[in-house]
């Protein structure tokens, strides 16, 4: 018999484009309470949509009346924000820390190479550079992550825009499905993109591709990320010998 811990992780690293180290923000998602916990004395983030289902030890089924097995589709969840103790938060720091340090994504970067060109892109200071990332984690250290990049350049006020949504696949004793999709308003397409990726017994990211907006023109656009991740466990195992985990979040500009 698997026992799996039915509490999800959320990480939210908000950095400046700038040479100092990221702070990072953690939320824990008890789902069996509908939680959102947050380190005591801290403020709710803001700006960003997201609903998770997970589903630590599997899809629930039920005998319809002829006596077929089915699977009861999946309902996301709202949750409510409340407090935790700080030291609570600091597991789920290092464990981020350490996929990120091994499998750093494709993403990681974009603004220091930004900042290194020269010439008409100069850094601009009319343009406010900003960098979010949210990580929505799951039991196992996998997770879904959806950034919001601006990085501003040229001395008219130009910006590069980058909206992204990926996520990572811890190894364990299974395989893994992972599929992204990432779909965007009207007048960005570079933002809808979708990948499906399968990892044998081994971690690694499922990252759509994506692109930058290099604009001195007000950006007003919302990319909606949606990740699913499906765990085949390996024998002995209880049936179905299956894990869900998925979450939406939707990210906006401005």
């Amino acid at each position: 018999m698997r026992t799996r811990v039915l509490l999800s992780l959320v990480v939210l690293v908000c950095a400046t484009v700038s040479l100092q180290a990221a702070e990072s923000f953690v939320i824990l998602v008890d789902e069996v309470h509908g939680l959102l916990l947050i380190p005591e004395g801290t403020a709710v983030p803001a700006g960003i949509d997201f609903q998770i289902t997970s589903d630590a030890r599997g899809p629930r089924s039920r005998v319809t009346a002829d006596g077929v097995e089915a699977e009861d589709a999946a309902v996301p969840r709202r949750f409510v924000y409340a407090y935790a103790a700080p030291e609570k938060f600091v597991e789920a720091r290092r464990r981020i820390a350490e996929a990120e340090a091994k499998f750093p994504p494709p993403s990681v970067g974009q603004e220091e190479s930004a900042k290194r060109r020269t010439g008409p892109w100069q850094i601009a200071t009319n343009v406010a550079s900003f960098d979010q990332t949210y990580y929505y984690s799951f039991w196992d250290g996998s997770y879904h992550a959806v950034r919001k990049n601006i990085v501003s350049q040229g001395g008219n006020g130009y910006g590069q825009y980058t909206l992204s949504g990926w996520a990572y696949s811890e190894a364990g004793d299974w395989d893994a499905k992972v599929v992204v999709s990432n779909t965007a308003t009207a007048g960005y397409p570079g933002w809808t993109a979708s990948k499906t990726s399968w990892f044998y017994n081994a971690a690694g990211f499922c990252y759509p591709p994506d692109r930058t907006y290099i604009t001195n023109q007000s950006v007003v656009a919302t990319m909606t990320s949606q990740a699913s991740i499906t765990r085949y466990l390996y024998p002995p195992c209880d049936l179905p010998c299956k894990s869900n985990s998925s979450s939406t979040a939707s990210v906006s500009f401005p």
